[in-house]
């Protein structure tokens, strides 16, 4: 087993997991982008979606974790100028050849994510700044995501990429996800004829000729990875100042299955013929033959969440490599009044939470819940269990369970792939689970020494 890392975890978002993972352009993550109109295909998978700005702290409402919420785009588009042209705009065609003339360029991209689950609804952000210099062919890249751990990526004036993720954990160029330039300033557009064109004005504090799309059908065949018949809204601007792009705005919110879910999207390009790209100083610990761990050793992270009622745990065990991808993993916690109901919280201890984890990629998870040891009689501290909802029967039942009296903890480890995938994303909350039954019996009725015998209202029981 390799070295464990604990890190606080960066998600608090209920009940969205991976919605529209592969949208690049809408999500603004570290991975691939729809070939624009006017632009060469780009040759590698790694391209930049959409947007960065000033963020700041909030803290969700019913829970003590702490989120980072975006400041919304509030100023709109001032038009001083004639808004009518028969002029088709060239900016889609022209934005990566004039990048390329300039030399260089920084790019940096904020994306936020709301999800609208009930109450609370919970707000977060990633972000993206990458340097790219076109005539040395360097390239260096810095990604938070939304979920998981950051990670920084380092081009080469040979084109070899190099990859830094977390404290001390690097990958070489056979491992490495290539940095292409020009994929990294490509912009999406639709037909020059369905953008509209509102003359000189400011978005977001970006002075320029402003140009909007309203309306997720003037892309042909899409936009990203999106299905139009899930997008509620949509809208798309673009500043241009010089022949570029130097302002990017998406707003895109669409149904799923976790409820509302909200991105903005902000992208600006800076620093145009006056960005540097200087060597990592990590670079010779990603070379062949450096200090970086063997990516296939396993390592374990853990992922926290503090919650009003305590802090829960959730420990990833991976090969080393897996940690360095985008990946949404920890644990949320929940705030569904259906699990804080006062009939459960007669006979709960600690918080309660969902847990997120890729069950393709990991060797084993632990989820631990840590309780209050005053809370339970010493004669009942062995009998408490990790409970969860069976979608099917409608009724809370115990897992496998291990009580730590020494640390006041109770856990289960979930390592066949039929639980792994069973249970990711599940909400799982620590009962006295002989009380709860009895509670049970006495409430609705009942004599089977199975509380699944015992019929009673979904309401009081809450669900997943």
């Amino acid at each position: 087993m390799g070295t464990t890392v604990r890190r606080v975890a960066l998600v608090a978002i209920v009940g969205a997991l991976a919605v529209t993972a592969g949208c690049t352009d809408v999500i603004g993550q570290d991975g691939a982008t729809a070939t624009p109109v006017g632009t060469d295909a780009p040759t590698a998978t790694d391209a930049a979606a959409t947007p960065t700005e000033a963020v700041t702290a909030a803290t969700a409402t019913g829970t003590t974790e702490t989120m980072r919420t975006a400041t919304e785009p509030t100023e709109t588009v001032r038009t001083p100028t004639a808004t009518a042209t028969s002029t088709a705009p060239s900016f889609p065609d022209e934005h990566v050849g004039r990048l390329r003339a300039a030399g260089n360029v920084t790019v940096r991209t904020t994306t936020d994510r709301t999800v609208e689950d009930g109450d609370p609804t919970a707000t977060q952000t990633q972000s993206r700044d990458v340097r790219i210099d076109f005539e040395s062919g360097r390239v260096y890249s810095q990604f938070e995501p939304i979920l998981g751990g950051g990670r920084d990526r380092y081009r080469n004036e040979s084109g070899a990429t190099f990859t830094r993720f977390g404290p001390g954990n690097f990958l070489g160029p056979e491992r490495s996800t290539p940095l292409d330039p020009v994929a990294l300033v490509n912009v999406t557009a639709p037909d020059a004829d369905a953008l509209e064109r509102h003359g000189t004005g400011t978005v977001d504090g970006v002075n320029g000729t402003v140009y909007t799309v309203d309306s997720i059908d003037a892309f042909g065949d899409g936009y990203g990875d999106l299905d139009p018949e899930n997008v509620s809204a949509f809208d798309l601007t673009f500043v241009v100042d010089d022949g570029y792009v130097s302002y990017q705005r998406v707003n895109v919110t669409l149904a799923t299955e976790f409820g509302t879910v909200s991105y903005s999207s902000r992208r600006r390009f800076v620093d145009v013929g006056s960005t540097t790209v200087p060597e990592p100083d990590w670079l010779s610990r990603a070379r062949p033959g450096g200090a970086g761990p063997n990516p296939d050793d396993l390592e374990t992270e853990t992922y926290e969440a503090t919650g009003e009622d305590g802090q829960v745990e959730l420990d990833v065990t991976a090969p080393n490599a897996d940690f360095g991808e985008y990946a949404a993993v920890g644990p949320v916690v929940s705030e569904n009044p259906m699990f804080r109901n006062d009939f459960l919280n007669r006979y709960r201890v600690g918080e309660i939470a969902r847990y997120y984890f890729r069950p393709d990629t990991i060797e084993s998870v632990t989820i631990r819940v840590r309780y209050d040891d005053d809370a339970v009689d010493d004669a009942n501290e062995s009998t408490l269990r990790l409970v969860v909802r069976n979608a099917t029967t409608q009724t809370l039942e115990p897992v496998d369970s291990t009580v730590d009296t020494a640390n006041d903890t109770v856990s289960a480890t979930l390592t066949s792939e039929a639980a792994l995938d069973e249970y990711q994303g599940r909400t799982f909350l620590a009962l006295r689970w002989p009380q709860y039954v009895s509670g049970l019996r006495e409430r609705f009725g009942g004599t089977d020494s199975s509380p699944n015998s015992l019929a009673r209202p979904e309401r009081e029981i809450g669900g997943v």
